[in-house]
């Protein structure tokens, strides 16, 4: 038997909080998106050590246990992204130099069938225009599901102080954000070392 894979759509309220995000920061939108991606896949949410990068190169680096991604975020008002030299250079410089994967991350801001996050292997990708079906093609079920599960979480937790943030800035916000759920996450797993060992007889 056949099984076929359904697409999902977005739902309907994500996608409004994107809209509304959208018109309060139409500049920054982009990396403000990048950075709810970050948070929802980083430790606290999707369990991977998360590095967003907002000026210089490549967008995300995710590192959990033994799987390294470097991480190239686009987002659409289509059905489909385009990928640039400099895209595709930073994606091949990462993965030669720390043995990084390459891969795409990219959702339609159109309430459709597409809305909904694509991540997808970036090893065979060039710089051109893609559709987000033919990325899906070789998707990366481990990011694509974390996103998929987080992202929705992520923009209800935050969505109302992006809008107004507390720092004034949105990005500075969500950086402030990423680091403290990082933090957590950390102390979390760490050993307590305020635990008090017993005396010895």
């Amino acid at each position: 038997m056949t099984v076929r894979k359904t697409q999902r759509l977005m739902e309907y309220k994500t996608y409004l909080a994107l809209r509304d995000i959208g018109a309060r920061w139409p500049a920054e939108s982009s990396k403000i998106i990048q950075l709810l991606l970050a948070i929802a896949l980083g430790r606290h949410r999707g369990g991977f050590a998360v590095t967003n990068h907002l000026t210089e190169g490549i967008d995300l680096d995710l590192v959990r246990g033994l799987d390294k991604f470097t991480v190239e975020v686009k987002t659409t008002e289509g059905i489909s992204v385009t990928l640039l030299d400099k895209d595709i250079e930073g994606l091949r410089a990462r993965a030669s130099t720390d043995a990084y994967k390459p891969a795409v991350a990219a959702l339609s801001l159109r309430y459709s069938p597409a809305s909904e996050w694509t991540i997808a292997s970036a090893d065979r990708l060039i710089a051109k225009r893609y559709a987000l079906r033919k990325l899906a093609l070789d998707s990366l079920p481990a990011l694509e599901c974390a996103a998929r599960l987080n992202f929705p979480r992520t923009v209800s937790d935050f969505g109302d102080k992006v809008l107004n943030p507390p720092t004034g800035q949105p990005l500075e916000f969500l950086q402030n954000v990423l680091a403290t759920e990082n933090a957590v996450a950390d102390q979390l797993k760490a050993p307590s070392a305020s635990k008090p060992t017993a005396a010895s007889p």
